[in-house]
């Protein structure tokens, strides 16, 4: 067990602290990003603390842990509505109460993070890196298991984004461009790469005013997009790994800053 930089400890040798000793040395331990909130800060900290301790077990009261991480009443119970949120503690009143850790499975733990995270231009430049990341893995289970029902639901998508440029529908059509790519995630068999992927997704499209894949060549722009629709479908059709990948490698080129005014 590692306390600190310096000095590392056999099982067993550890030094004999108090509870709240031991709280609070821990909490100096668990570090977030700086671009989160205070609130968002405090809610790792007492994350980290639940996860540290049996299902059920007693953290303290609010009194204790706002001692303990040394922020005011209301940054406290903030964070504690969000760990609460996440699933991670539960709130209980009366004598004997308290804050205490939350049984969840990890699973669920990652499910109620992510809930509970805040919407910033730092998140969604982080849920584009991550659907780009992931984009090879879904495109090759794409390739290698689409069906013609595939083929024909993603030329359907298709020419319902051509028909909301043709109304002058731009929303209709960046919402087309996000099922389309949903659509090609769901051929893949793998279910957690299709919950994560296409939750990535469904994010970006509830901020598709934010988002803009239409790339910043105006009308050329959106006709290079359903080219590149188009190229996608007929390399999945005709089960070329690598013809789609160029596809993949072409979009992602043709993006620049996806983030529009952010």
């Amino acid at each position: 067990m590692v306390w600190n930089s310096a000095v590392e400890l056999a099982p067993g040798e550890e030094p004999a602290l108090n509870r709240r000793a031991w709280l609070s040395h821990r909490t100096s331990q668990y570090q977030v990003a700086p671009e989160t909130s205070l609130a968002e800060q405090v809610a790792a900290q007492i994350e980290a603390m639940a996860r540290d301790e049996e299902p059920g077990a007693r953290l303290g009261s609010k009194d204790e842990l706002r001692g303990l991480v040394g922020v005011s009443v209301g940054t406290l119970n903030e964070a504690l509505r969000i760990a609460q949120a996440r699933g991670a503690v539960t709130l209980r009143r009366g004598p004997g109460g308290g804050i205490f850790s939350a049984h969840t499975t990890s699973l669920m733990r990652l499910g109620a993070q992510i809930v509970g995270m805040e919407t910033s231009a730092h998140t969604l430049r982080d849920a584009l890196r991550m659907r780009n990341a992931l984009d090879p893995l879904a495109l090759s289970d794409a390739v290698e298991h689409v069906r013609p029902f595939d083929i024909e639901d993603l030329r359907r998508i298709l020419n319902g984004m051509r028909s909301s440029l043709d109304a002058g529908d731009v929303d209709g059509f960046i919402r087309g461009h996000w099922n389309f790519q949903a659509r090609v995630t769901s051929i893949s068999p793998n279910a957690l790469l299709r919950t994560v992927f296409v939750g990535l997704i469904e994010f970006l499209d509830e901020h598709a005013v934010a988002v803009m894949p239409l790339g910043s060549d105006g009308e050329e722009g959106v006709l290079t997009q359903l080219r590149l629709h188009e190229r996608m479908i007929a390399a999945l059709e005709a089960r070329d790994r690598e013809a789609a990948f160029g596809v993949m490698r072409d979009y992602v080129a043709s993006q620049g800053e996806t983030l529009h005014d952010w």
